[in-house]
């Protein structure tokens, strides 16, 4: 899992050995999303998404996108298409984060 994020700290890294990417940080971006095997990249915001937009158009492999919300999820359609594999948190907590993860790995995986 790779977290995509503006500040703060992200549970995720323990739950599922994933990496956090904060914005201004493109090249570990990139390098994460090149250089690993990563299921899916976490947004928690719509400049989430727009920070890491062009590294991600960079990617040619599939990736599941998570939002954190709605209005990520908003963002995520408009910056990559509605044809993306994709689930958003019904909750915007660590838990509602795990339970998209668990519905990712249900439906996708």
């Amino acid at each position: 899992v790779v977290a995509t994020q503006s500040s703060g700290s992200s549970g995720i890294n323990a739950e599922y050995g994933g990496v956090t990417c904060r914005e201004g940080s493109e090249g570990s971006l990139r390098a994460v999303l090149y250089n690993r095997m990563y299921g899916a990249v976490v947004f928690f915001s719509p400049t989430g998404v727009e920070y890491s937009a062009k590294v991600v158009h960079e990617v040619e492999r599939a990736v599941l996108f998570v939002a954190f919300g709605p209005t990520t999820e908003k963002a995520i359609v408009e910056m990559f298409g509605d044809d993306r594999r994709r689930v958003t948190c019904k909750n915007p907590t660590p838990e509602g984060l795990v339970e998209a993860l668990e519905l990712a790995r249900q439906k996708f995986f």
